[in-house]
């Protein structure tokens, strides 16, 4: 029983939360807003976030703080005359999950995923005739890891947002250790060159050094002299 009420409490709070939300449609010069915004009021503001507020009509965003209603859920940007220009999501204010925009023909142009208001994850950017230009992965807002330009074809590394000259180590890569001098690099071509058939010439000239050791062996044996026996 006591688990019934607590799950009904639980959803009544969800729904007075969700009921909290209002539908907003805006428009400006070149684009129309469709968005969503919460009277949910925030005590405290993360540091380094950009907050996104609507006030008289109007969508503004600020740094660390907002001064009307908190944007809330899914936001759509679209062009006055025809198709959408961006897509996302907020939550309480900052960027969440993934966001999309589109050129004015209808191409993708970028795709970004963003965590509590901060880039994190991978991005990729197109050409109005839908090419990947550039592609990489964010860390908490800052460039981290491989980034590559496709028309330029660099491709560039990087350390929480500092450029890196080399291709960074992966955590259980090993590094090699150098081989000591004398040591055989190259197992297949040593016991290619053990183990093949020996040509004629070569059997001959390896028996001739055999018996040319043969006989400087002999050579230099030294001779002893056995004195003869005396007769009684």
């Amino acid at each position: 029983m006591r688990l019934l009420l607590l799950v009904l409490l639980g959803g009544l709070c969800s729904f007075q939360f969700l009921s909290k939300e209002t539908r907003k449609i805006i428009s400006d010069d070149q684009y129309n807003y469709e968005f969503y915004v919460t009277d949910h009021k925030l005590t405290v503001f993360k540091e380094n976030r950009q907050y996104y507020w609507y006030r008289l009509g109007e969508i503004h965003q600020s740094q660390s703080g907002a001064n009307g209603a908190l944007l809330q859920g899914r936001y759509t940007k679209s062009y006055r005359g025809a198709g959408i220009a961006e897509e996302g999501f907020f939550e309480k204010g900052i960027k969440h999950h993934r966001w999309s925009s589109w050129y004015q023909n209808g191409a993708l142009k970028e795709v970004t995923y963003w965590r509590e208001g901060l880039r994190s994850g991978t991005y990729t950017a197109y050409s109005d005739q839908g090419i990947a230009r550039i592609s990489g992965k964010y860390s908490r807002g800052k460039k981290h890891g491989r980034w590559i330009d496709y028309q330029t074809q660099d491709t560039t590394y990087f350390k929480q947002g500092e450029k890196v000259v080399e291709k960074p180590k992966k955590r259980n890569e090993k590094t090699e250790k150098p081989k000591k001098e004398g040591w055989i690099t190259n197992s297949k071509a040593w016991f290619q060159k053990v183990f093949r058939k020996k040509t004629a010439a070569e059997k001959a000239a390896k028996k001739r050094q055999r018996e040319l050791k043969k006989r400087a062996k002999k050579q230099q044996k030294p001779k002893t002299n056995i004195p003869p026996k005396q007769s009684n």
